[in-house]
């Protein structure tokens, strides 16, 4: 009975230390939580604009690559001409 008694004991300590830890690390967990929550949202947005990013430079590379084959491009005649000179 003694022994029985002894570890009832220590085992209302060590319920009693526990939840006071977790009582006393409530807040610190939040306030990690929230900030984790906000460094999600945050990364998503940037990989939103390097996208968009992305997306313009292939626009405007498609955009100058058209407009140079036009510029460049001469009838078959003056062609001609121009590659003998």
């Amino acid at each position: 009975m003694a022994k029985a008694g002894g570890f009832v004991e220590r085992y209302t300590e060590i319920a009693t230390t526990t939840n006071l830890v977790i009582e006393d690390a409530r807040p610190r967990l939040a306030q990690i939580s929230h900030e984790a929550l906000e460094i999600t949202r945050l990364g998503r947005e940037q990989v939103e604009r390097i996208g968009d990013l992305l997306h313009d430079a292939g626009d405007k590379r498609a955009r100058v690559w058209t407009r140079s084959i036009t510029m460049w491009k001469l009838p078959s005649s003056r062609w001609s001409r121009q590659a003998r000179r």
